[in-house]
């Protein structure tokens, strides 16, 4: 199986590349919806969030308001890194249950969408990396137009929101393969196209990391339900 990983910017368009994708037929594993899915109620992640940050940031429903949890940690290293070592461990195992599945059902290239794919240190466990791209000052422009919270007056508060991420100039300078989203719709599709078919060619080395990942994740998987029986 060839691993992928996908990632992007705020504002890049990778949700639009990743529509695309899957209307082509791709498998994509989003850890954005996982993320939610291990800090939904009850479960091991939301337990240890709700004793650090207190029911404050509870919405009606009992579900986090990730809003106000954002605006915490924002400006908050500490304790941006403090919630990342309660949700990342949850994620990272969700992750691999996924990765195992599609492994035994025979899937041949699975893409992993990821924002933080560099800044969680999962680009090391993916064969090739795939960057959307575009330039800073499209990004800025692209984010206000699109953020109803924002407005050319507060530019700076945008410019924030981007210097909290990973520079996508960074990013394209890690990538292996650029898509540059700095066109329109029409555009991005024929880029789209050219990215599918550097997709096709690529061959999976027996000895990936990847594929080392995979067969022992296999293994633990086989190891813990035997226990259980």
């Amino acid at each position: 199986m060839i691993l992928l990983g996908l990632t992007g910017g705020i504002a890049s368009g990778k949700s639009t590349v990743v529509d695309i994708l899957k209307k082509h037929g791709y498998q994509i594993i989003d850890l954005d919806l996982i993320s939610r899915e291990v800090v939904s109620p009850g479960q091991k992640a939301y337990k240890k969030i709700l004793g650090e940050f207190g029911q404050g940031i509870l919405l009606e429903d009992k579900t986090l308001d990730r809003k106000k949890l954002g605006e915490i940690i924002f400006s908050d290293q500490d304790l941006r890194k403090k919630l990342n070592s309660f949700t990342h461990p949850e994620i990272f195992k969700l992750l691999i249950k996924r990765i195992v599945w599609h492994y035994l059902k025979g899937t041949r290239i699975l893409i992993i969408d990821a924002p933080l794919l560099f800044e969680s240190g999962l680009s090391k466990w993916v064969q090739k990396v795939v960057v959307v791209y575009v330039p800073s000052h499209v990004q800025l422009q692209r984010l206000i137009s699109r953020d109803s919270s924002l407005s050319n007056d507060s530019s700076e508060l945008a410019r924030k929101k981007i210097s909290s991420q990973q520079s996508l100039e960074e990013k394209k300078r890690l990538a292996d393969y650029v898509v540059d989203n700095q066109g329109s719709l029409d555009d991005l599709d024929r880029k789209c196209e050219d990215l599918e078919s550097w997709i096709l060619k690529l061959k999976m080395p027996f000895y990936s990391r990847n594929n080392i990942l995979v067969c022992l994740s296999v293994i633990l998987l086989i190891l813990v339900l035997y226990l259980k029986f």
